[in-house]
């Protein structure tokens, strides 16, 4: 219903694409799925083509994204295209966001154990919190690290918290909820103050 729904939206992002910087439109990241499986997640293509796309996280500065890719980014417009993902059952419509393989390491064991016995989500119920982890991280020398070695493991704690005591109806709540928390400037300045909290805290 969401794809039908959305098509037009969909469609106009992909020619949006297209227009700022040619084909192709989505790009492939590989991720890690249920039980460790690894799929090819899409999203519609927010960085010049050919930059490589290695690293664990793209902070908000980064200069391989182009402009219109950095408004699909801030607002998670190019995410919608994990709607096809959805469609072939390798993601659900709410979970954890999918992770890479390379930042495996970074859990603890029994966060993996937890995390990669659910389906990956477009929606995560704990985003609100990391709204901003781009714009936090944009102009630190060690982005990469302190994403995966303070954000992410934080993350990961919050993501098993929820999972441990979901619902169908928390899950339903969480998927109204999400578009009007993604777009909101409030939770995204709040998330940002939560954000170098927690970066302070570690570095004190």
């Amino acid at each position: 219903m969401a794809l039908l729904v959305l098509s037009p939206v969909l469609l106009a992002l992909a020619l949006l694409v297209w227009w700022a910087n040619g084909r192709p439109v989505l790009h492939r990241d590989t991720r890690l799925g249920k039980g460790e499986q690894r799929f090819d997640q899409l999203k519609y293509r927010t960085m010049i083509e050919g930059a490589g796309d290695d690293s664990s996280v793209a902070a908000e500065d980064d200069r391989r994204i182009f402009r219109c890719g950095r408004w699909l980014r801030r607002w998670r417009l190019d995410e919608l295209a994990q709607l096809l993902n959805v469609i072939v059952g390798q993601m659900s419509l709410v979970g954890p966001r999918p992770i890479q393989p390379n930042q495996v390491n970074a859990l603890s064991a029994r966060q993996r154990e937890i995390l990669f016995s659910v389906s990956p989500g477009l929606v995560d119920p704990v985003a609100a919190d990391f709204l901003a982890e781009d714009e936090v991280l944009s102009g630190r020398d060690e982005a990469e690290r302190l994403y995966l070695d303070v954000i992410l493991p934080a993350k990961a704690a919050a993501q098993v918290a929820y999972i441990q005591t979901r619902t169908w109806l928390t899950d339903a709540y969480a998927l109204v909820r999400m578009p009007f928390i993604l777009w909101s400037p409030q939770h995204r300045c709040r998330s940002a103050q939560r954000l170098r909290r927690l970066l302070a805290e570690q570095s004190g």
